[in-house]
């Protein structure tokens, strides 16, 4: 249904997510407290004030969401109403929803300059035909970046995780990756969903710094929390 977006989350501030704390579930806050730094726990807060966000407009849920857990660890809402997958860089949130299963991946293209990865983890990655092409393209890195944002999407979907047969994971014919730039920032995205006729592209809703604080506000004024979380 909607790729929700957030760009530049350090502009929330170090401190944001000790506010957002009592609006996490009990799952996420103890995910956001095993975080070292405060950005990265920033990170994590904002991914799931998206969900929370992206389920009160779009279906109209309020509330901590109550989730499940797959074999692997992946998170789904225990009543299926909707899919979601939440990712994050140093640059970005998002959160991908749908009506069924969903796999979604930011990063940063500079994850991907030449002097962070060798050409044999490269081709651990990538398949002949692809890293050929990163090869060729004028922004290798960004190149890579695309293609492997596109990879862990699919992951991510299947719930399974990074696998050994990476290079062939957009081989696949059963799902269909959309794949999203953000006009000059470095920033490469993806969304994996199954794949079926008359599929189009998820929107893309951009959520800004202060609209996220309104929200957070809205919760800790009138949410009690919930048991389980994303």
């Amino acid at each position: 249904m909607v790729l929700y977006v957030l760009l530049e989350p350090a502009r929330l501030g170090e401190d944001f997510w000790r506010r957002a704390l009592p609006a996490l579930s009990a799952d996420r806050q103890q995910k956001v407290l095993r975080f070292r730094f405060a950005r990265d726990r920033v990170l994590s807060a904002v991914a799931y004030l998206l969900l929370r966000l992206g389920l009160e407009r779009e279906y109209g849920i309020s509330g901590c969401p109550e989730c499940v857990f797959g074999p692997y660890g992946k998170p789904s809402l225990r009543n299926g109403e909707a899919g979601f997958s939440l990712s994050h860089c140093h640059q970005a949130v998002v959160c991908a929803l749908d009506r069924g299963e969903v796999g979604a991946d930011v990063e940063h293209w500079t994850s991907f300059a030449p002097e962070r990865l060798d050409t044999g983890m490269l081709e651990r990655i990538f398949a002949p035909e692809e890293l050929k092409a990163v090869q060729a393209a004028s922004n290798g890195p960004q190149a890579a970046c695309a293609l492997w944002t596109a990879k862990e999407s699919v992951c991510k979907y299947t719930g399974e995780g990074l696998r050994d047969d990476l290079p062939l994971v957009l081989h696949r014919t059963d799902v269909r990756v959309d794949t999203y730039g953000f006009g000059g920032r470095g920033l490469c995205a993806a969304v994996c969903r199954r794949a079926r006729a008359g599929l189009a592209p998820l929107p893309r809703q951009v959520v800004t710094a202060g609209a996220l604080r309104d929200f957070l506000r809205q919760c800790l004024n009138g949410t009690k929390g919930g048991k389980t979380g994303a």
